[in-house]
């Protein structure tokens, strides 16, 4: 799980900038919250709210662009014109970030400075408070890195030349060394908890932004028959026509040329290459193409086969979802969506939130961004759950939880968010100007 994210001099955070889920003392909705040590409890779900322009959507970047690095092992390229570019000074001042979270039964904190394409301070440490230990610090100074492991590490002859080879000839200063340990020594055990961190980060979040499509559906939904029956029963019962999802598949024919085409694009790819609505999988020495149709009843009630493509943006997004809905309730993972109601009625999207919201057989955790205010109801979210986004007058973005706020128990959240008592709304005044 997520425990807070701390972002500084990054597209419109100019400051250190932290979310977290840590939760207040209300008592609603006791099952958002789950102790993971004696002394700290983290929430299940985050909504994100602000006006237009504001930086919701760079929050779930800044964490995306973190995620990226771990991935690629690398700097990503061009990073210093992302900074915070309004206000004097800032070209010079390095880029951070710091993600704390709870994988294993362990607390891990990981935090990373960039500059001119150089990591300038890279650091994980497990535990918090008095409990924390420092797993590797690595420190660019003088033109030099410095890399410092847990003290029982370097008690070895062995491992102390191993760390002066790390930092003189193995590590470039543009590397993470996060991702360098864990890809190139995963077998090594005193690495294990750098390579908990690793697959937390790269692997345990899950960031859909507003363009993104989730490839693999057809493939998903024929060899996966617990999720082809969940998907079939979510759709029925949103009652939006579709009664169930057929995959059609097909061999495809080797001495065909247009096939030989498509053939050639999935063993370019592992023996597997997806599509807008379809995907080809090698199996068995076969190629089979595999596509995604919707299922309607007519007027005679026989059921009329659609092409994916021909449903709604807004039933396209909802197959979006379907896998991760599926996750929340059985994998422990944290997934972040950048503008949730996109293209969903807001009382269909108010809907599936609750559904989940109320699900006290959740595993996982859902972080979002929306503008739909249907959510803001103590029935769905917890107070501590949403935070609202502003601007500063340098027009740098900032959170603050609505917790901040005295907010009563039977408070009508969604009216005084509109009415601006809170903060995270456009301010329309200036509309005027235009004299219309």
């Amino acid at each position: 799980m997520l425990i807070r994210f701390s972002v500084k001099n990054l597209f419109s955070f100019n400051e250190a900038t932290e979310f977290n889920l840590f939760p207040n003392k209300t008592q609603r909705l006791p099952h958002h919250k789950v102790k993971i040590n004696d002394d700290i409890s983290v929430l299940r779900f985050g909504a994100i709210y602000g006006a237009n322009g504001i930086g919701k959507s760079n929050l779930i970047k800044g964490i995306g662009f973190l995620q990226e690095m771990i991935k690629i092992g690398n700097l990503v390229p061009l990073l210093d014109t992302q900074k915070f570019r309004l206000y004097a000074g800032n070209e010079k001042e390095p880029i951070s970030w710091g993600i704390e979270f709870f994988y294993q039964n362990k607390i891990y904190y990981y935090t990373i400075s960039v500059s001119e394409n150089i990591i300038l301070y890279e650091g994980l440490f497990e535990g918090v408070g008095e409990n924390e230990k420092l797993i590797f610090e690595r420190i660019f100074e003088d033109n030099k890195q410095k890399i410092t492991f847990f003290e029982k590490y370097t008690q070895n002859p062995k491992n102390k030349m191993f760390v002066e080879l790390l930092e003189e000839k193995l590590v470039e200063k543009n590397q993470i060394l996060l991702s360098f340990l864990s890809e190139k020594f995963e077998d090594e055990e005193d690495f294990f908890n750098i390579i908990n961190a690793y697959k937390w980060i790269r692997y345990k979040m899950t960031l859909v932004s507003t363009q993104m499509k989730m490839n693999g559906m057809p493939q998903l939904l024929d060899k996966n028959k617990d999720f082809k029956k969940f998907c079939d029963s979510f759709f029925h019962s949103l009652d939006i026509g579709i009664q169930k999802i057929y995959i059609d598949k097909i061999i495809l024919n080797k001495n065909d040329k247009e096939h030989q085409n498509f053939i050639n694009k999935c063993d370019e790819n592992g023996g597997f290459v997806c599509f807008e609505d379809g995907c080809i999988k090698k199996e068995n020495n076969k190629y089979i193409f595999k596509r995604l149709f919707t299922e309607h009843l007519d007027n005679k009630n026989e059921i009329k086969r659609f092409f994916y493509k021909d449903e709604s943006d807004g039933t396209q997004r909802l197959f979006d979802f379907v896998p991760l809905f599926y996750d929340l309730l059985r994998e422990e993972c944290t997934i972040l969506v950048d503008e949730i109601e996109r293209s969903i009625h807001p009382l269909l999207i108010k809907k599936l939130i609750e559904k989940i919201a109320l699900a006290k057989n959740i595993k996982g955790q859902l972080i979002f961004t929306t503008h739909e205010t249907h959510l803001l109801d103590q029935n769905i979210l917890r107070p501590d759950e949403i935070w609202l986004v502003e601007k500063d007058q340098y027009q740098a973005t900032k959170l603050s939880p609505l917790s901040d706020y005295n907010i009563h128990n039977t408070a009508n959240i969604e009216n005084g968010y509109l009415q601006g008592r809170y903060s995270g709304v456009p301010f329309l005044g200036n509309l005027k100007d235009l004299n219309w």
